[in-house]
């Protein structure tokens, strides 16, 4: 039992408060004898207040209160207890008073000091009975007064001893206790048992409630664990069942007061019988107090006994180790709430805690496999990513060891050539005891157990296996293999140890299968990816190959590298439906000779150019047995026809799959991409010929186009026609007539393997045939030799024939016929032109010297319709031909072409032909020329270019005649254009023609030397002429010399 507590100190308080307080309440007539107390407001009060103290202090003890609101509600009852200690005293009641005091002094001390044997009631007890017992024998007469039994001297003495025995007796069993776990706290209470029946003999209510409060305070700490009554983890509960005992109580307190009031009013002269109601109602008050405060304390055991049970735990003990008594009796059936919710809370707590432990396990396993699905997201994501195989294997690895832990986890790659497992990837504590390049036999070991068996191999002790090959240095007692299968397929393995027994279990098994497919996956989508990459960069060479042999040859060794095959076997059809072009890639010689040996009449060959699409083949033997393979190795096939617009053109035979049983979905896509750039390419190679033989035939022809263009015999024309018909068309013999308009021959040639010869044999009935017919004319002949005869002719003439000597079946070729006509009508249209040009030539020459002449003549003309207008006037005879002359000289220092200069030469000639119109009289005046006659003299440059406008070849002389009197500045005629406004060969002239007047003698003026007039020509630059044009003109004039002068 614990020691230093206060609970059985509360509950005598909380007694002795209550029956204190009831008294004043319901029965203060009994406390008459001791105080001048009647009933009314002032004992109601009183008594309803210490009712309500002691609830509230037991309260505060069951409910667990805090420290600080116990001490508070402890020095209250402490300091009430004190007043009633006083009076108490007073009235002689000394053994109560030092009971009393010794509590009162308990009250105050317990907060602050800790005693370890005793509790604080036993202790006051204690202190109280040898205070008692020893007045008693020292002062007899405050005993006498006490209690008036004890006037009888032995009966004193024997109380006295009883008291100091009780105590020491109490002493000597809280040592026993401490050591040997057995306590007598009740013979304390066994004096007090004894006063309580001294005390009823008299009829002291008083000391039979003081005495009855320490007897129950004593008991209480023997029989009641007080431990488990204080509520700690259910208060909330705990609080509402004590609110609803203390309301009982409450409401029983009520209805004895109510039936003592009535009783009153029913009685009001019968007050004996009021106050035996009184008592009656004070007892059965206390009685239900006492029931309440028991009812509370079996409510607290019961749930403190749910809660533990609950926690699980069993720490209340009963009195094992007890020989048993009444007081064990007690406390075990006061217990017994405690006990039995604790049992069955004990028990539901078992069985929460199994549940819970099946749930933690059930977590476990979840958060393990969610940790798996985890590893199976992000493994998935990275191995979405096209990887190289150790990448994606070392990613695996990293990935698994980190999840499921262990010392080693290795990838392992099979070698299907050399039967063994070769280390991709390592990771885990262990990962170096394995060597770079490690290999293992699949006849060995957990390794090769899985491989042979194609299945999942765990082993939770190495110890027990004995197939299990330990590592040195490395104690590995669980070892889980998974093989990585494709379409069952052994590709490889992952292996995980652990250093633990049991370490594996099936989930982990089903989720390394799964990582097995995810890598499994990677690894063909690798594999897909790098053939793919592998076929792109043939697909450009292939490209680039401009021959059909080295195309086939090609595409088979390819197909063979791509497909994973061991022998190809490539076709490709001709335009006859032969099979000319064959290739293969592998060693396979029976298969090599049966496909080569005849492809056009082989099954297997003819069933896949009739197909549209890929057929896959797992036994060629069964299926196709006039094709035997020769070895087992070579029995599946991959067949993918060649296809070029609708149409199959070849053949691609994959045999024997390395590494397979079969060619898989992937290698179908493969083959048909395959295939289609194999058709780009043969069709390229095709187009490439066709082509380069277009193109020669084309340079043929033109080279024959200009040859017979440039012929100046007609001989030599038929020569060139001849030769390259020879050469063309691949003939045995060739040879060429041409006739004139009268069907006479003009020219004749033969050539063959000798060489160019006249040609006197010539199929001369078969060419006048041609002629007549105007069509291509066909003759069998010997040796399947033909003799095919073109005649050379255009819409507008027939010129001769060409004939040929040729196979009979080189003519059912349609190229062959093509580029026959093509050469035969470039031929004649060559020839055509050949004599359209020659005539050209001459009707050229006729017309050049026939204009040659008209343009002699006509500046002839010009000249003598110069000269008859210079006639009119002697002082300017010869002017325009001098002017002319030093026209085109300008004009020639300043760039012009010759065209321009026969421009200006032409313009300075008739420039002044519109004074034809000008009066004799005006134009031939010896004086000065009146306003008048100058008018009219300005119109000279009208009339002359109105003459000129009809003449079409003078067009372009009209600026000259119109606009050569008008001036850089304006102030010429007729219109007074100035600056850049005049046209360049006006300007041009209007220099020249000043400086001749001012180099000749005129009428009006004699001549000024040639260096004055180009000092005025200088004065008058920007004024009246063209400043670039003067200084032109200076330095011809200067280049000239005195031949100008």
């Amino acid at each position: 039992m614990n020691k230093s507590t206060f609970y059985s100190l509360s509950l005598s308080t909380t007694l002795l408060l209550l029956a204190l307080g009831g008294t004043l309440l319901i029965a203060p007539h009994l406390l008459a004898d001791y105080a001048p107390i009647q009933p009314g407001w002032q004992s109601n009060l009183g008594g309803a207040v210490l009712i309500a103290l002691s609830f509230i202090y037991y309260a505060s003890m069951v409910l667990d209160y805090t420290t600080k609101n116990r001490q508070i509600i402890g020095f209250i009852c402490a300091g009430i207890l004190s007043i009633v200690c006083y009076y108490i005293w007073k009235l002689g009641f000394f053994t109560e008073s030092i009971w009393l005091g010794t509590v009162i002094l308990a009250l105050l001390l317990s907060p602050w000091a800790k005693i370890r044997l005793f509790d604080w009631l036993q202790i006051a007890t204690l202190v109280a009975n040898l205070i008692i017992g020893a007045s008693m024998l020292a002062y007899p007469g405050w005993v006498a007064r006490d209690m008036p039994a004890l006037h009888y001297e032995p009966m004193r003495i024997s109380m006295a001893v009883g008291f100091m025995a009780s105590a020491f007796i109490a002493i000597i069993s809280g040592l026993y206790a401490e050591y040997k776990k057995k306590e007598q706290w009740h013979l304390l209470s066994i004096p007090w048992i004894l006063w309580v029946l001294l005390a009823g003999l008299h009829e002291n209510i008083l000391q039979i409630f003081i005495a009855s409060s320490a007897i129950l305070g004593l008991l209480s700490s023997e029989i009641v664990p007080w431990e488990k009554v204080i509520l700690r983890e259910s208060k909330n509960i705990g609080r509402r069942f004590f609110h609803i005992v203390r309301g009982g109580e409450s409401v029983s307190l009520v209805i004895v007061l109510s039936m003592l009031t009535a009783a009153e009013h029913l009685l009001p002269a019968s007050t004996r019988a009021i106050q035996t109601l009184r008592e009656i109602g004070l007892y059965s008050m206390l009685i239900v107090a006492i029931v309440g405060l028991v009812l509370t304390i079996v409510l607290n055991l019961s749930l403190n006994g749910l809660f533990s049970g609950l926690n699980g735990d069993n720490y209340l003990q009963f009195g094992a180790d007890e020989a048993g008594g009444l007081f064990s009796f007690l406390r075990s059936l006061l217990s017994e709430p405690f006990r039995s919710s604790q049992e069955l809370l004990k028990k539901n707590a078992w069985q929460q805690r199994e549940y819970e432990r099946l749930l933690t396990q059930m977590v476990a396993g979840e958060k393990r496999r969610m940790s798996q699905l985890n590893l199976l997201q992000q493994l998935n994501l990275e191995l979405e990513t096209v990887l190289d195989p150790p990448v994606s294997a070392q990613l695996t690895a990293n990935a698994v060891q980190t999840t499921l832990g262990g010392e080693l986890c290795a990838v392992l790659e099979f070698d299907s050539e050399r039967n063994e497992m070769s280390l991709l990837a390592t990771s885990g504590p262990a990962a170096h005891s394995i060597p770079p390049g490690y290999r293992q036999g699949t006849q060995s070991g957990l390794i090769g157990r899985a491989a042979r068996l194609r299945r999942s191999q765990l082993v939770t002790d190495t110890r027990l296996d004995p197939e299990y090959i330990p590592f040195e240095h490395h104690n590995i007692l669980s070892e889980l293999v998974v093989p990585i299968l494709f379409y069952n397929q052994l590709k490889g393995c992952i292996v995980i140890d652990h250093s633990n027994s049991q370490a594996f279990d099936d989930s982990d098994i089903r989720t390394l299968e799964t990582i097995a497919l995810r890598l499994v996956s990677s690894w063909q989508r690798s594999d897909h990816d790098q053939r793919l990459t592998r076929l792109i960069q043939a697909g450009v060479n292939l490209s680039t190959t401009l021959e059909v042999e080295a195309v086939i040859s090609q595409i088979a060794e390819i197909a063979k590298k791509t497909l994973d095959a061991r022998f190809v076997f490539v076709a490709l059809v001709d335009k006859g439906g032969g099979f000319t072009r064959v290739a293969q890639a592998g060693y396979a010689p029976t298969l090599s000779s049966i496909l080569n040996s005849d492809p056009e009449g082989n099954t297997l060959i003819q069933t896949v150019l009739n197909q549209v699409g890929p057929m896959r083949v797992r036994d060629v033997r069964k299926r196709f047995s006039s094709t035997p393979t020769g070895s087992n190795d070579l029995r599946t096939m991959l067949a993918v026809p060649i296809r070029l617009r609708q149409s199959n053109i070849g053949v691609v035979l994959a045999f024997g799959k390395l590494g397979a049983n079969a060619f898989n979905e992937n290698d179908e896509a493969l083959g048909n991409l395959l295939t289609s750039q194999a058709a780009a390419a043969v069709e390229t190679t095709w187009l490439y010929q066709e082509l380069r033989s277009m193109l020669n035939t084309a340079t043929q022809l033109y080279q024959l186009s200009t040859r017979v263009i440039q012929a100046e015999q007609l001989t030599d024309a038929a020569a060139a026609i001849a030769e390259t018909t020879y050469q063309l068309i691949h003939a045995q013999a060739a040879g060429i007539a041409l006739f004139n308009s009268q069907g006479v021959i003009e020219a004749q040639v033969q050539i063959d393997s000798n060489g160019l010869q006249p040609g006197t044999r010539h199929p001369m009935d078969l060419i006048r045939q041609t002629l007549r017919s105007g069509q291509n004319i066909i003759v069998s002949g010997e040796n399947e030799l033909a003799q095919v005869c073109v005649p050379l002719q255009t819409p507008r003439h027939q010129y001769g024939a060409l004939w040929i000597e040729v196979p009979e079946k080189n003519w059912s070729n349609a190229r062959f016929s093509d580029n026959l006509h093509t050469l035969a009508n470039q031929a004649a249209i060559a020839l055509e032109r050949s004599i359209l040009l020659s005539e050209t030539r001459q009707q050229a020459e006729q017309i050049e010297a026939a204009f040659h002449e008209l343009e002699i003549t006509y500046d002839q003309t010009l000249i003598a319709l110069s000269s008859a207008l210079d006639a009119r006037d002697r002082e300017t005879e010869g002017h325009s031909i001098r002017v002319a002359r030093l026209t085109c000289m300008l004009g020639q220092h300043m760039g012009f072409d010759a065209t321009q200069l026969k421009m200006l030469e032409r313009g300075a000639i008739l420039h002044d032909i519109g004074k034809i119109g000008i009066s004799d009289t005006i134009l031939l005046k010896p004086g000065t020329l009146n306003k008048e006659e100058w008018k009219t003299m300005r119109l000279h440059p009208d009339i002359g270019a109105r003459i000129i406008e009809g003449i079409p070849f003078l067009q372009e002389i009209l600026p000259i005649i119109r606009y050569h009197q008008e001036r850089w500045d304006g102030s010429g005629y007729p219109l007074g254009l100035k600056g850049a406004e005049i046209p360049l060969a006006a300007r041009i002239f209007a220099v020249v023609d000043a400086y001749d007047a001012l180099t000749t003698d005129r009428p009006y003026r004699t001549k000024i030397t040639t260096k004055e007039a180009l000092e005025y020509l200088r004065e008058k630059s920007g004024e009246l002429f063209d400043p670039e044009i003067i200084v032109a003109f200076e330095q011809l004039i200067k280049s000239g010399g005195e031949k100008l002068t």
